[in-house]
């Protein structure tokens, strides 16, 4: 992470744990869960080597599955029966891989996945098209997790069929994405809420076996590539190392804010005040737009060096990257700093 925004949050973070704690209006148990809570929840997210991505999302859809493919090897135990009892981490390289427990796994086993949450900077939520996708409880865990505001890809993992299915398959596949966003829209109340997520298609039986040696190097690169793996594996690149790598960034800060909100409730119960209450709306209101309003510029200042990047790579240009990924990335600081300002 750049180091510079990384101290600027750290500053925050280490303020707003000195304000809770001098401020005298919490008791000592609040003052402790609050500041734990910048401790274990904020300050991972500006501490780490690797981004960390958390594969999430129906008991025993194939998470394990898909991990053991994205890395190329069998790092995840899988079997018929729900095999992700507790949190792993797994290392893929560019990033670290979280595999946890389903949403609908036994109750001890949920919250550990849900308190695994809150170290991570992409969610991957998965589903099977054999069954899961029209349950609306699990477009209601859905639409918490966007709310977060982190980088969040739907994965529905899709089986096999004969040839002479296919033309029906493929009909098939459109009417669950077509319920997959019509139940989100349903639950978030939201009709333009397709911008906060993207959905990928693939099969991850396909994919792992491409990659664990079963198949012959030709017949292994042909199934590999119907699998549709590549697809996941380029989005999650364009996250971690791309153009949209700084959607990543925002993971601390949207953590920061829960920390913040979860004073002012605290504050709000006991005051119970009309006046506090309108100030604390009006500051979330703030918040909210201040991180739509760098998400933006980020991607508007991003777009503007599109065409260098690309022109470079077809090799009509000797543009140099390090140092236009480091324009990027200073364009994105300058305008965090400026823009927080007003707001701390």
């Amino acid at each position: 992470m750049n180091n510079e925004y990384s101290l600027a949050l750290k500053n925050i973070a280490s303020e707003y744990a000195g304000i809770v704690t001098s401020s005298g209006v919490f008791t000592g148990e609040e003052t402790a869960t609050l500041t734990r809570g910048i401790t274990n929840d904020v300050m991972p997210l500006l501490n780490f080597q690797k981004p960390k991505i958390l594969v999430y999302g129906i008991y025993n859809s194939g998470k394990s599955t898909l991990v053991n493919a994205i890395c190329g090897r069998q790092v995840a135990e899988v079997a018929n029966r729900p095999m992700t009892y507790k949190v792993d981490e797994y290392d893929a390289g560019k990033y670290i891989l979280v595999d946890s427990p389903g949403i609908d796994a036994p109750i001890e086993h949920e919250v550990i996945a849900d308190k695994e949450i809150n170290s991570c900077h992409v969610i991957i939520f998965v589903m099977s098209s054999n069954a899961g996708f029209e349950q609306i409880k699990n477009y209601v865990k859905i639409w918490d997790l966007m709310q977060r505001g982190l980088p969040f890809i739907i994965v529905i993992n899709d089986r096999a069929v004969m040839d002479d299915e296919l033309d029906q398959h493929l009909e098939d596949l459109n009417n669950i994405k077509r319920k997959v966003s019509e139940n989100i829209i349903k639950v978030s109340g939201q009709n333009d809420v397709a911008n906060k997520y993207d959905v990928i298609v693939l099969n991850a039986q396909e994919a792992w076996e491409s990659v664990s040696g079963k198949f012959n190097k030709d017949f292994a690169e042909k199934v590999l590539a119907g699998s549709n793996l590549s697809e996941l594996t380029l989005r999650i690149n364009q996250l971690v190392e791309g153009k949209e790598v700084m959607k990543t960034l925002l993971a601390p800060l949207s953590a920061l804010e829960r920390k913040v909100d979860e004073g002012e409730k605290i504050l709000t119960a006991k005051s119970a005040g009309e006046d506090y209450a309108a100030k604390r709306d009006t500051l979330n209101l703030k918040i909210a737009q201040f991180s739509q309003s760098f998400q933006d510029r980020v991607r508007y200042s991003a777009e503007r060096h599109y065409e260098e990047i690309y022109q470079s790579y077809m090799g009509n240009s000797r543009v140099d990257m390090a140092s236009l990924y480091q324009s990027i990335c200073q364009e994105a600081e300058d305008t965090y700093n400026r823009e927080s300002l007003p707001l701390i």
